[in-house]
């Protein structure tokens, strides 16, 4: 019976020590240290608009905070290469990804301008967040009744 007794206060006491600890700290508050950075209610007012946001980080200091493509502006983007005006695919992603760009840091900024890859890895982020999948992945996601 003591055995049974001592498990039941680990237990409780591990149970203590789970509630005790710290919660884990806001996105805002891990921005904060940078110029600009959003609040926690400019992060929530982001969410009641754009239902969804994301932080992507190329490094400790390159880190973005944005949003799904929506349908509308896609379509738009779409109806206008399908008009033939002048949008190659480097256009497309660039403009994917400036205009679901909500916050970003000087680093950021210089990162999407300087190293080659940091755009059309956005871009890709957005795209797969806005549930754009490969078929593969679509055909896994189906469950049959």
């Amino acid at each position: 019976m003591s055995d049974t007794l001592e498990q039941e206060n680990n237990q409780v006491e591990n149970l203590e020590e789970i509630q005790e600890e710290p919660a884990a700290p806001q996105l805002a508050d891990l921005l904060a240290a940078f110029p600009n950075a959003p609040t926690e209610v400019k992060i929530e007012t982001w969410k009641e608009i754009h239902g969804e946001i994301f932080c992507s980080g190329f490094s400790e200091t390159e880190l973005v905070v944005w949003r799904p493509i929506n349908r509308k502006e896609f379509v738009i983007l779409q109806e206008e290469v399908q008009a033939g005006r002048d949008i190659n695919s480097y256009d497309l992603e660039e403009r994917v990804v400036v205009s679901c760009i909500l916050w970003q840091t000087p680093q950021a900024e210089k990162s999407l301008e300087q190293k080659a890859g940091s755009l059309t890895t956005l871009n890709e982020q957005i795209m797969q967040n806005s549930n754009f999948i490969n078929p593969q992945m679509a055909s896994a996601l189906v469950v049959k009744l």
